[in-house]
């Protein structure tokens, strides 16, 4: 026969009675030592039978009074908590409660570690005990279920209890809760308890202020004034393989823009050499707008949690399959939701990974006004061809070396229609131009700065080699019979411009001054070209400055869209994405009669998600099938036969179909009769009302 807590307590009150009534043998009286004083035990909801473990407690002094906490005591063998014991509370984690799906799921964030924890119950929650507890999931309609993870350790099934101390609502659902649990994993004997105190009235759902002392750079490493973003990544870290970098406004373009893309309100910040981009996602906590404060044990964004901040930083298409980290808002000014300063730091690692990436930005719209375009009178005593060296009439190029230049060395070469091949390639608000004759082939790229998005009548100064200028300022390249600078600096004037109907560039005539660091010598020139005058043939020899996606973010083998997109992008705003068919649907068709009569060319959809993506290529009227190399001067309207082709790209419920221009490069092309069976090309898409 069992004998419970009460009845052996009220046997011991009747025999104490009896002893003191009696007097005790020695004539001394007999007082007996009072039972243990142990709680109650809690009322059994469900399940069969209490386990011993039922009152555990966090040790003394290892909670707060008050305030919200999640305090966990992992034995060792538990795969779960590692053996180690934790304690979390609002003033240096964020503590989330979401009721979802029937589950109260709660989520604990802190720079060192994530858990999740999630607990259901079909019928309303009261306190008492709850056994027989399972994986929430290992059923259909298991109840109660309940699920204790942290990061990547989880549990394939589970027995478990937990007691519900107290909890209460309103109107609103739950609005506090007390309890404690206990999970076994996979049939360890090791067990993962805790105790978790959350109330609604009492839960923080804006940064903490103040931060505490966080990482700072170094005050050597950044400027004393003006907007920057400094970047520095331990070895190992994935996303800045150990680089640490410094962009200002001198180097980089800097910008910050606020998106509700897929109905998640975030903030970018991203800097853009022309070689290289880094990306940053900021999201707040329930109020997605960035308060002052630290906001510690943010998750990946977009896939963060409701209540948990939100971060992503990225790099030339190197990102983290899950985010561990902080970020602290050390200053914000607003103009509605438009950020117009902002000086916010970060911690970011990568999955598991110890390595991380640390960063600052100080942002002020002030230091960015909108750049002038080129000066429309050049500067006194700019250099022009000699008098009668040029054709009154047609396309030509002279060029000019000093002895000394190492491209040119020291030549003078004219080339007209009549002894060369010219050619001409304006795309968005870049030149291209190329001059063959007898083997020998001089070329120049010319590419304007980023603050207008056509070319446009003017003096363009303090270029740099193109590729790695200052996208602020623009840049150049010539180069000779295989000689080019390895870096360089000089200017472009051009005189005179004509357009067509569809607004692209037909007629172009320009001067330029090149020279190689280090080299007093100069290569100077004159160029003049139409459209009218020039084949709607490709580009066979692709211009080195011609975009390419980042060494290693394309797969080694098999069909996939790579797409990245400029800060100022409507569709692509500023992300970077790459879809395979282990993830997407992707379709294509392509042939010399793409539509019979119209278009010939080649056209590409796909879907993923949330995300679907069109395009469209189409060739030259003047061709029969596409050959390699660079097709320039495009405009978007394939609805009509274009003598240069045309390029259309929309996705993402945006298009800009007749407003956009753009170019795209044939790399490899393979038939079969008229049917396309390969393709691999680039491109190039830019709507003419957004920059990017």
């Amino acid at each position: 026969m069992t004998i419970g807590r009460v009845a052996i307590r009220s046997l011991l009150a009747v025999l104490a009675a009896s002893l003191m009534a009696c007097g005790g043998g020695g004539g001394g009286a007999l007082t007996p030592t009072d039972p243990i004083d142990q709680p109650p035990d809690p009322p059994i909801v469900t399940g069969s039978r209490l386990p011993a473990d039922v009152h555990w407690q966090p040790p003394s002094g290892s909670t707060p009074g008050t305030g919200n906490f999640l305090y966990l005591q992992s034995e060792a063998g538990d795969s779960v908590g590692e053996g180690r014991s934790y304690a979390y509370t609002d003033n240096e984690s964020t503590i989330s409660f979401l009721l979802q799906r029937g589950g109260y799921n709660f989520e604990v964030g802190h720079p060192d570690k994530q858990w999740y924890g999630i607990f259901y119950r079909a019928d309303t929650l009261r306190p008492g005990f709850y056994g027989n507890v399972v994986r929430i999931d290992s059923q259909q309609g298991t109840d109660p279920g309940m699920l204790w993870t942290s990061e990547w350790h989880d549990c394939a099934r589970i027995e478990a209890w937990f007691v519900i101390d107290a909890v209460s609502t309103d109107g609103d659902g739950l609005s506090s809760l007390e309890m404690r649990f206990a999970q076994y994993c996979d049939g360890s004997g090791a067990a993962l308890r805790g105790k978790l105190r959350w109330h609604r009235s009492e839960a923080r759902i804006t940064p903490i202020v103040p931060a505490p002392a966080l990482w700072q750079p170094p005050p050597a490493a950044v400027p004393a004034e003006g907007s920057y973003m400094y970047l520095e990544s331990d070895p190992g870290d994935y996303v800045g393989d150990g680089a640490t970098r410094l962009f200002t406004k001198e180097n980089a373009a800097l910008d910050i823009a606020f998106y509700d893309a897929f109905s998640v309100k975030f903030y970018n910040v991203l800097a853009n050499t022309g070689t290289e981009t880094w990306s940053g996602n900021f999201v707040g906590l329930r109020d997605t707008l960035l308060r002052r404060g630290y906001y510690p044990g943010v998750q990946r964004y977009p896939y963060h949690s409701e209540g948990i901040g939100g971060m992503e930083w990225a790099r030339e298409g190197r990102g983290c399959g899950r985010v561990k980290g902080w970020f602290a808002v050390d200053e914000v000014v607003y103009y509605g939701n438009l950020i117009v300063y902002l000086e916010v730091r970060f911690e970011q690692r990568c999955d598991l990974s110890t390595a991380g990436l640390r960063g600052k930005v100080r942002w002020s719209v002030f230091d960015f006004l909108p750049a002038p375009g080129p000066i429309s009178a050049p500067p006194a005593g700019t250099w022009t061809a000699p008098e009668g060296i040029a054709p009154a009439t047609g396309d030509f190029v002279y060029l000019e070396s000093e002895a000394g230049d190492p491209v040119g060395q020291g030549q003078r070469r004219l080339f007209t229609a009549n002894d060369a091949v010219l050619k001409g390639l304006p795309y968005t608000n870049n030149f291209h131009v190329r001059a063959d004759s007898g083997g020998a082939a001089w070329g120049g790229d010319f590419r304007a700065m980023n603050s207008i998005q056509t070319l446009q009548v003017g003096y363009y100064g303090d270029l740099r080699q193109l590729p790695g200028h200052d996208p602020t300022k623009g840049g150049l390249a010539w180069s000779a019979e295989g000689r080019s600078c390895v870096s360089a600096s000089g200017w472009v004037m051009i005189d005179r411009i004509a357009r067509g109907t569809d607004g692209a560039i037909s007629e172009i005539e320009l001067r330029f001054e090149q020279r190689c660091t280090g080299v007093v010598e100069a290569l100077r020139g004159h160029v003049r070209w139409s459209a009218a005058q020039s084949e709607p043939a490709p580009l066979t020899t692709l211009p080195t400055s011609l975009w390419q996606p980042p060494a290693g973010a394309l797969p080694g083998s098999g069909n996939y869209v790579y797409l990245e997109s400029d800060f100022g992008d409507p569709m692509g705003q500023g992300n970077t994405r790459m879809y395979t068919p282990a993830d997407s649907r992707i379709g294509a068709s392509g042939s010399a009669e793409l539509n019979p009569g119209i278009l010939r060319g080649f056209g590409i959809g796909l879907y993923s998600g949330s995300d679907s993506w069109s395009g469209r290529f189409v060739m030259p009227t003047s061709l029969r099938r596409w050959e390699p190399g660079l097709y320039g001067n495009l405009r978007g309207d394939t609805l009509v036969p274009v003598q240069t082709g045309a390029i259309e790209w929309s996705g993402q419920s945006f298009t800009c179909v007749r407003d956009q221009g753009g170019w795209y490069a044939i790399d490899s092309v393979s038939y079969d009769g008229d049917r396309l069976t390969s393709v691999e090309l680039r491109f190039e898409r830019h709507c003419d009302t957004f920059n990017g």
